[in-house]
């Protein structure tokens, strides 16, 4: 440009008188801060010469202190009060005349250039498809990293495309760098060069220095920043570790701080425990990407549950069925569930359980793991009990500490009673007389004697301190048989303990059964070891299946992976979440819910009980409805009662009506006769030929019933279209049944979408049904991320395990976090971040 020009020292005129009145606001309001700390500063002295009944006083003078008379004080006080309002009041004037010029001169049509409209999208993406390498797209799930080599992070569910356009759309993640080391893992890829990149289903690392965590919920980033960008929880700053979880956050200097339900802790020695998701990243860099827990220490006794891969000195890289470690001596373990790596390679590659240590019992079940040597620790997936006289308990969702205490410090809620027997649950906990503590993962029932439960889901614990961490259960006595189930073990003295999981018996004779699903052993015993399911008896067909058994003469006890029934009268329901004790008792301690009574038809969720003959009261983490004739809807999930009891119990989910079609299906269940059932992640069918599918977690019953009852949803009702998410459901006349959790799809001429995270039914109707919304309408392009999915008529439809991407003309995407809807409307819906470019 010619400097001679006239337009160009018109505009360079009047871009310095700009940025001169912008300097001098600048200076103007630093002032004005600093005027007014000194306000604050002199009036809290005059305050407290008020309140002294001391005659003489002290003013500083710089260095010096000289003695006055406390009225001589004040009247001091007082003048430099007001001289310092005096110009208080003089730089607000001047800053306002200040900022009413710069307004002025902003608004005059001097030059041009200012108030350029935006590019299109057409032109926008030529330019950026021109710009290649600068491009680096990043479309996490939750967050992504990019940095200079082009580590691109395609995380949770994305994709990134770059120069070569190395499309990367995995199920779950891919990554795509330079020498193209795709790794398309079921459920983690590592890439880098130097960078050891974990980029699991749940957490990524990736940077240079930058230790960056990706979690599926948690990322951390930054050089001193571990910054902390959960789904849930987010620790920013250098000194301030900034904790803004979705439920409860804890911070200070030397508070470790515990983030639960979804927590993370940060100390000074930096053992950040980001559970839920978590992902921990300290000075040695002994990084903890748990699915659930991961617990650090000095000597390392790393315990890498149901989820989680630990990485340390030695190395011992656990690289799950959801997360990988690669390292220096690169021990990649990718077991189908759990393997671990030790110094002199104890590996234990079981379907649920590994161990791994020298001096070390650590256990590192499918959930639970027990470190430490006085300690046994337990560092479940859902509960942990640590100490010698404290059995502290450290759920996912709760946590009991003390003698007395009994503290309860629920992720969600905690009751407390008389002598303070605070009831922590996941959801909700009851507490009796005599103590009935009930610390479950999800819940736990203490007695008399103290027999503790704190399983994965129910343990028990008595005089002896059979102490139960399991996955789902395990006890621990005096001589410490200590027994890790890949999902549950009993140990007792006299106790024939059965622990289904699915579930294993032990008794006098200690007779470890540990199996990979379920054992039972007795005496004149006709020993089941099913790979799904046992039984044994004398008279009793017991059946000890992963989803189903039945014990007793009279009893028909069902000891599910989901529900058991145990008792004479009492049919007892003791699901994986919930327990019932006592003759008369009918205790229900579900993971949620508990539901008790004579002719009630119990339901007992993962998330909504009801107790009462009339009273069918739900009692949930986060929300209870007790009413006579009420339809109740207590979503924590949700449940839905009312008069014909159509009781949508979800969570796990159960269903009764008036022809009692109950559905208990550990995750989901279809029925129907046209249907194309969709059954996802853990399903089966049933219909009119009896195609019966007894899978490991689901099953179908009935003819005309379209049952849904998925983990998450359950919809019941001819014209009801309930919809009772855990995440999300849709039912109605011609039954295009959305049910996510994992999700499934039935319609007729419906294409359906059984995503990971998200359905779409409808005829019309893009309907959405997202972790965390639903949208329906006609013509609406509604997105709805939690998670996100778009479906349409003529929509090229993306199901990603977390994002799709749906458009004619438009390249959506739909990210974990982000998605892009519309026609010409590339609408960015970040977590975060929401940008909207209308059509120009």
């Amino acid at each position: 440009m010619n400097v001679e020009c006239p337009e160009y020292s018109k505009t360079l005129t009047y871009l310095i008188e700009v940025e001169a009145i912008a300097q001098d606001i600048l200076s103007l309001k630093d002032t004005k801060l600093e005027l007014a700390n000194t306000l604050s500063k002199l009036q809290e002295c005059r305050r407290a010469l008020q309140q002294t009944d001391e005659k003489k006083s002290f003013l500083r003078v710089g260095s010096l202190f000289i003695e006055h008379s406390t009225e001589t004080c004040k009247h001091l006080l007082q003048k430099e009060i007001d001289n310092v309002k005096e110009q208080y009041d003089q730089v607000s004037v001047e800053m306002k005349e200040k900022l009413m010029k710069k307004r002025d001169i902003e608004h005059e049509p001097k030059i041009k250039g200012f108030g350029l409209r935006p590019l299109s999208h057409a032109e926008a993406s030529g330019l950026m498809k021109g710009f290649g390498r600068d491009d680096r797209k990043d479309v996490l799930g939750l967050a992504s990293f990019i940095g200079r080599d082009d580590r691109k992070d395609v995380l949770g569910l994305a994709s990134f495309i770059g120069r070569d356009d190395r499309k990367d759309v995995l199920g779950l993640a891919s990554f795509i760098g330079r020498d193209d080391r795709k790794d398309v893992l079921g459920l983690a890829s590592f890439i880098g060069r130097d960078d050891r990149k974990d980029v699991l289903g749940l957490a990524s690392f990736i940077g240079r220095d930058d230790r960056k965590d990706v979690l599926g919920l948690a990322s951390f980033i930054g050089r001193d920043d571990r910054k902390d960008v959960l789904g849930l929880a987010s620790f920013i700053g250098r000194d301030d570790r900034k904790d803004v979880l979705g439920l409860a956050s804890f911070i200070g200097r030397d508070d470790r701080k515990d983030v639960l339900g979804l927590a993370s802790f940060i100390g000074r020695d930096d053992r950040k425990d980001v559970l839920g998701l978590a992902s921990f990243i300290g000075r040695d860099d002994r990084k903890d990407v748990l699915g659930l827990a991961s617990f650090i220490g000095r000597d390392d006794r790393k315990d890498v549950l149901g989820l989680a891969s630990f990485i340390g000195r030695d190395d011992r890289k656990d690289v799950l069925g959801l997360a990988s470690f690669i390292g220096r001596d690169d021990r990649k373990d990718v077991l189908g569930l759990a393997s671990f790596i030790g110094r002199d390679d104890r590996k234990d590659v079981l379907g649920l359980a590994s161990f791994i240590g020298r001096d070390d019992r650590k256990d590192v079940l499918g959930l639970a793991s027990f470190i430490g040597r006085d300690d046994r620790k337990d560092v479940l997936g859902l509960a942990s009990f640590i100490g010698r006289d404290d059995r502290k308990d450290v759920l996912g969702l709760a946590s009991f500490i003390g003698r007395d205490d009994r503290k309860d410090v629920l992720g969600l809620a905690s009751f407390i009673g008389r002598d303070d027997r605070k009831d922590v649950l996941g959801l909700a906990s009851f507490i009796g007389r005599d103590d009935r503590k009930d610390v479950l993962g999800l819940a736990s029932f203490i007695g008399r004697d103290d027999r503790k439960d704190v399983l994965g889901l129910a343990s028990f614990i008595g005089r002896d301190d059979r102490k139960d961490v399991l996955g789902l259960a395990s006890f621990i006595g005096r001589d410490d048989r200590k027994d890790v189930l890949g999902l549950a073990s009993f140990i007792g003295r006299d106790d024939r303990k059965d622990v289904l999981g699915l579930a294993s018996f032990i008794g006098r004779d200690d007779r470890k059964d540990v199996l990979g699903l379920a054992s039972f052993i007795g005496r004149d015993d006709r020993k089941d070891v099913l790979g799904l399911a046992s039984f044994i008896g004398r008279d009793d067909r017991k059946d000890v299946l992963g989803l189903a058994s039945f014990i007793g003469r009279d009893d028909r006890k069902d000891v599910l992976g989901l529900a058991s029934f145990i008792g004479r009268d009492d049919r007892k329901d003791v699901l994986g979440l919930a327990s019932f004790i006592g003759r008369d008792d009918r205790k229900d301690v579900l993971g949620l819910a508990s539901f008790i009574g004579r002719d009630d038809r119990k339901d007992v969720l993962g998330l909504a009980s009801f107790i009462g003959r009339d009273d069918r009261k739900d009692v949930l983490g986060l929300a209870s409805f007790i009413g006579r004739d009420d339809r109740k809807d207590v979503l924590g999930l949700a449940s839905f009662i009312g008069r014909d009891d159509r009781k949508d119990v979800l969570g796990l989910a159960s269903f009764i009506g008036r022809d009692d079609r109950k559905d208990v299906l550990g995750l989901a269940s279809f029925i129907g006769r046209d249907d194309r059932k969709d059954v996802l992640g853990l399903a089966s069918f049933i219909g009119r030929d009896d195609r019966k599918d007894v899978l490991g977690l689901a099953s179908f019953i009935g003819r005309d019933d379209r049952k849904d009852v998925l983990g998450l949803a359950s919809f019941i009702g001819r014209d009801d279209r309930k919809d009772v998410l855990g995440l999300a459901s849709f039912i109605g006349r011609d039954d295009r049944k959305d049910v996510l959790g994992l999700a499934s799809f039935i319609g007729r001429d419906d294409r359906k979408d059984v995503l990971g995270l998200a359905s779409f039914i409808g005829r019309d109707d893009r309907k959405d049904v997202l972790g965390l919304a639903s949208f329906i309408g006609r013509d609406d392009r509604k997105d709805v991320l939690g998670l996100a999915s778009f479906i349409g008529r003529d929509d090229r439809k993306d199901v990603l395990g977390l994002a799709s991407f749906i458009g004619r003309d438009d390249r959506k995407d739909v990210l974990g976090l982000a998605s892009f809807i519309g026609r010409d409307d590339r609408k960015d819906v970040l977590g975060v971040l929401q940008l909207d470019a209308s059509r120009r």
